[in-house]
């Protein structure tokens, strides 16, 4: 079978490839909290599970206020029990995942801090592109919860669109104003109306704030 080389396949598909490896790159630069499920991937992942006093002493230094002890508690709470990641494979997405099921076993807790950390400032203890991408994943929780009715004047809905407004903040705050991925998020629920009142233009808006986001 003859090789083609790269010159023999058309010019237009070869500049779409590389403008879009680009745009990929520059949007990994720019919104981290886009991408699948890296908090989760921050997590310690040891070869052997912990002791139960090694867990017992992350929940005590997470009711202690250290915002390490109490990212890793929501961190393993939002992927693992709730399932919220991108590929929906929690602990799975590590090699070992011990450490991260030891965690998620002490979902009580984990639920506690995550719920606190979503709320906080961007100007916080922990750094805004993270608060971010547990406000979108929180949020996604949220609008899965909503279904089927999606009804818009519903508690559940209310509180997802109010958290995902609260991820576009953030993000814009990340890239300076120019982009959020987050709002592409939001731009899909205005365009068919779930949870949010049907707005094509308002959609439009959302869509323009996130260009630089890939396609999902």
């Amino acid at each position: 079978m003859k090789k083609r080389s790269l010159s023999s396949f058309p010019v237009f598909l070869i500049i779409t490839f590389f403008a879009a490896f680009s745009l990929k790159i520059q949007s990994a630069n720019a919104i981290p909290s886009w991408h699948v499920d890296w908090l989760i991937l921050e997590l310690p992942d040891p070869k052997d599970p912990p002791t139960k006093e090694e867990i017992d002493e992350i929940v005590k230094r997470a009711q202690q206020d250290d915002w390490i002890a109490r990212q890793q508690l929501a961190t393993a709470f939002l992927y693992e029990t709730w399932k919220t990641g991108k590929l929906d494979r929690g602990c799975e997405n590590l090699k070992n995942g011990y450490y991260c099921r030891a965690l998620a076993a002490r979902g009580h807790e984990g639920e506690i801090h995550l719920k606190d950390l979503i709320n906080l400032p961007a100007t916080g203890p922990i750094p805004v592109e993270r608060l971010a991408r547990y406000q979108v994943d929180f949020a996604i929780k949220l609008f899965r919860d909503s279904a089927p009715t999606y009804d818009k004047d519903s508690p559940t809905c209310r509180a997802a669109v109010a958290t995902l407004k609260k991820a576009i903040e953030n993000e814009l705050l990340v890239s300076n104003q120019t982009n959020s991925c987050a709002a592409r998020r939001l731009a899909y629920h205005y365009q068919f109306g779930s949870c949010t009142p049907k707005d094509p233009q308002k959609s439009k808006e959302l869509f323009l704030r996130s260009g630089a986001c890939p396609v999902t």
